[in-house]
C-alpha cells in the first residue's frame, strides 16, 4: 500500500494531516511525528469516505459497507460507530461492526419506512471511533434519496 500526508500547520490554526491510500482516505489531527508515542499509534482509513442511497417505491435500497484499515503502527482497536442526522427525520440508519480485528467492515442499511419522498436529500454523519488512534475519530457522510 501506497500512502502519504500532507502536513499543513501555522501559528494559529492547529496542524491538520490529509491522507490518502489506495482504496480508503482520511482526514484529522496530524501525529506529531517528532513525539514517538504519536508514531507508534494505529492510523485508521475509512473506505468509501461517503455513502449515498436512493430508494424508489419505497423499496429498501442493498446494504452497504465501510472498510476500516488501519495504516499506523500497533493494533486498530474496534470501532465504535454511531449515527448523527440533519435535518426533521432521524433514525434511518441501521449499523454494524464485523471484524475480530483490522479490516472491520461497517453494514449500513438505510431504512425507508415511513419516510416521506423529498426533492432533497436526507442526511447524516456516521462516526467512526477507534479508541487510541492517532486520527479518531472520523465521520463518514451519508445521504438517503426517497423518490
Amino acid at each position: 500500500m501506497r500512502s502519504f500526508t500532507i502536513r499543513v500547520g501555522g501559528l494559529a490554526a492547529p496542524a491538520v494531516a490529509l491522507g490518502l491510500a489506495l482504496g480508503g482516505c482520511f482526514t484529522g489531527p496530524a501525529p506529531d511525528l517528532a513525539d514517538p508515542a504519536a508514531a507508534d499509534q494505529p492510523v485508521m482509513t475509512l473506505s468509501p469516505a461517503a455513502l449515498s442511497f436512493t430508494s424508489a417505491g419505497g423499496m429498501t435500497p442493498p446494504a452497504q459497507t465501510v472498510t476500516v484499515s488501519d495504516v499506523g503502527v500497533g493494533t486498530l482497536a474496534p470501532p465504535v460507530v454511531t449515527a448523527t442526522y440533519v435535518g426533521q427525520e432521524k433514525d434511518w440508519l441501521a449499523l454494524s461492526v464485523s471484524g475480530g480485528a483490522a479490516p472491520y467492515t461497517i453494514t449500513v442499511q438505510a431504512i425507508v419506512a415511513g419516510l416521506p419522498p423529498r426533492p432533497s436529500p436526507n442526511m447524516a454523519s456516521i462516526s467512526v471511533d477507534c479508541p487510541g488512534a492517532s486520527n479518531t475519530p472520523l465521520a463518514v457522510p451519508v445521504q438517503l434519496t426517497v423518490r
